[in-house]
């Protein structure tokens, strides 16, 4: 299981899933970041293999989603747990969850590619 944090500089056109064995990953990332281009993380995204979950926060920045928002917080602790309960927990229904909560949020949209 993976959760990334993708920083562009030194990293551009280098390879993150190329050779690895295919383990669960999520992203979290603000269409509102200016530091990482969100298309940035797309391209990331699409290089993973399933299961893979891109969840994207309109009007999230680079940080504030994740230290008390705007936009709510909450998504991320709730979306994260699911994650967890799904891959840690061998939760099946987590991602029933995962889906749900996301739709909670009118500010974030889900990308899903379970395995």
């Amino acid at each position: 299981m993976v959760l990334e944090s993708v920083i562009a500089p030194p990293f551009t056109g280098g390879s993150y899933f190329t050779g690895r064995p295919a383990k669960p990953v999520l992203f979290f990332h603000g269409d509102a970041d200016f530091s990482f281009p969100i298309a940035a993380g797309h391209d990331v995204f699409r290089t993973a293999r399933p299961p893979k979950f891109f969840v994207t926060i309109h009007g999230g920045t680079h940080s504030t989603p994740y230290r008390g928002g705007p936009p709510d917080f909450h998504l991320v602790a709730q979306v994260s747990l699911d994650f967890f309960d799904r891959y840690l927990k061998d939760r099946a229904e987590a991602l029933d969850r995962l889906r749900s909560d996301v739709a909670m949020f009118p500010f974030a949209t889900l990308e899903a590619v379970p395995a």
